[in-house]
């Protein structure tokens, strides 16, 4: 029942009905789930602004390298971790004088605010005794780490505080959790099944349905980097351009509104 549908949102200027009529422009783009809500706001002012037609796929950045190796309709590649940026721009399918870094993020610890896990105070200030605590009381869920930046970030977080304080987090508690297909499903599961986990700071960031435990410290982990690149393509011309919109003071004020970091 948790499995996720990749979420597509078109947006069609002037005339929704008679968008292909009028011959418009088009770009489509393939992003992380974690960007829905902020690119969905980004790329309903860049269609009113150029007068142009804007298709966004949101899903896990592995699903969404995998549809651009597979050569299926895609101008702009948005990953949340540059394993598959690389693996794109090492098969020659992205322009990499296009590659650009647009905003960061943060692991945080949350619980939901419902159910009874929100009765217990969550004792001690390190992550350690807050995460047994929790994977005492109930099965957490992360990100997976073989499919998902999330995942991939969480599982690198955890290990390097192994061996740093010489303790079996990841053994202990990671394996045993539910593995999450997107960023946006792993909150839901939490916030939804009343249950703990690790989430992006942005998704967490104002949600009435969780709250805010811990931020892993990013030194644990590499720096989560969104990467913005062209597809290469027939459409190079308008894609980049969206990208620069994407880095114009408009755009990274929507994403800091969300919860990202642009600075």
């Amino acid at each position: 029942m948790f499995r996720i549908v990749t979420i597509i949102i078109t947006i069609l200027m002037v005339v929704p009905a008679h968008a292909e009529m009028r011959d418009l422009p088009n770009i489509t783009v393939l992003a992380e789930s974690s960007l829905t809500v902020p690119l969905t706001e980004i790329t309903r002012i860049y269609s009113r602004k150029r007068n142009i037609t804007v298709t966004s796929s949101f899903n896990s950045t592995s699903e969404q390298a995998w549809r651009v190796e597979e050569g299926e309709s895609a101008d702009i590649f948005i990953s949340a971790h540059p394993y598959w940026m690389s693996e794109l721009k090492q098969m020659g399918l992205i322009d990499v004088y296009s590659l650009t870094n647009l905003v960061k993020n943060k692991l945080v610890l949350v619980t939901s605010t419902q159910g009874r896990l929100n009765e217990y105070p969550i004792p001690g200030v390190g992550l350690e005794s807050k995460l047994r605590f929790l994977a005492n009381r109930t099965i957490m869920a992360f990100g997976d780490p073989d499919n998902t930046a999330l995942g991939m970030y969480t599982k690198q977080a955890l290990q390097s505080f192994d061996k740093k304080n010489n303790t079996k987090l990841w053994s202990d508690i990671g394996m045993k959790t539910i593995k999450s297909p997107t960023s946006k499903n792993c909150l839901y599961l939490i916030a939804h099944g009343e249950t703990a986990g690790i989430a992006y700071y942005s998704d967490a960031f104002n949600n009435s349905e969780v709250r805010v435990l811990a931020v892993l410290d990013e030194d644990l982990h590499e720096p989560i980097i969104y990467q913005a690149a062209v597809v290469a393509g027939e459409n190079m011309a308008n894609a980049r351009d969206f990208i620069t919109f994407l880095q114009s003071p408009e755009a990274k004020k929507i994403l800091k509104k969300y919860g990202f970091i642009t600075d």
